[in-house]
């Protein structure tokens, strides 16, 4: 039974991006990711599950919850973390310094990467992409629409499609919509390459104790199947993998039903 789900941003994406548009500047590191996460699983996430609504700032736990965290994990909780593409690679890094923290992690093709999977051509192009795609409309209506008729977005679930046009987009100051994220932002994003390949040099050496469980696309992200395999059992303790032939590096978009239920299309073995 799932008591709670916590949705995490990122400083630049979605409404965080919103909230700090003032704050956010021209260096990011996905580093500052992993940190932000620490630090709300140790100081932040409060100690019990509450039904209650609750507030926009949460409070600072006291320095000996925190410790007792770092040492022994959480006392009344088991936390599962999904994660996906930059936020499975960010949120597995905490695990290398606080492995108490976690019950399991499950893998959505995350961006964990040896330095020949993450060639300079491709994440220049994805920087390029990402500046100069377009990223405002007179309406949700209208980019919806457009989205729809999109090549990139062909493969997306249509009603994850729906919830991207009504949620990924804000009212923008100058009239009609824009990204929350900018393009900008995207770009600083896409050009850290740094810390995939910290992670896979780490992932050897993450806690057994942690179970491992990733689901991988058939034709992963910056990948063959030589190291699609390599990856997944870089540590083979207390890890499986399921794969999904039918959906790209975005599963998420592609595939949520099937995600949801963890649909076993074969493994990689």
């Amino acid at each position: 039974m799932v008591d709670e789900v916590w949705a995490w941003d990122a400083v630049q994406h979605g409404d965080a991006a919103v909230v700090n548009a003032n704050n956010l500047n021209g260096i990011f590191d996905w580093l500052d990711n992993t940190r932000d996460i620490a630090n709300f699983l140790l100081h932040y996430l409060p100690e019990h599950v509450d039904a209650t609504v609750l507030p926009t700032r949460l409070p600072r736990l006291p320095a000996s919850v925190t410790s007792v965290r770092e040492e022994r994990g959480y006392r009344t909780r088991k936390l599962v973390v999904v994660g996906h593409s930059f936020g499975g690679c960010t949120s597995l890094r905490v695990a290398f310094d606080f492995p108490k923290l976690f019950s399991s992690f499950v893998l959505v093709d995350p961006i964990i990467q040896r330095p020949d999977m993450y060639p300079s051509e491709y994440v220049y192009g994805y920087v390029l992409g990402a500046l100069t795609r377009r990223d405002r409309w007179s309406s949700r209506e209208e980019a919806l629409q457009l989205f729809q008729k999109s090549p990139f977005f062909s493969a997306w679930n249509p009603d994850v499609l729906r919830l991207y046009a009504e949620h990924a987009l804000t009212d923008d100051v100058k009239g009609g919509v824009r990204l929350k994220m900018s393009g900008l932002q995207e770009g600083i994003s896409f050009a850290n390459r740094r810390l995939p390949v910290e992670t896979w040099e780490l992932l050897e050496r993450l806690d057994a104790a942690i179970p491992l469980r990733w689901v991988v696309p058939e034709k992963p992200l910056y990948s063959t199947k030589e190291l699609r395999h390599e990856r997944v059992w870089r540590r083979p303790a207390n890890s499986t993998n399921v794969m999904f032939h039918f959906a790209n590096h975005l599963i998420v978009q592609e595939a949520p039903c099937e995600l949801g239920v963890c649909h076993v299309c074969s493994s990689v073995s």
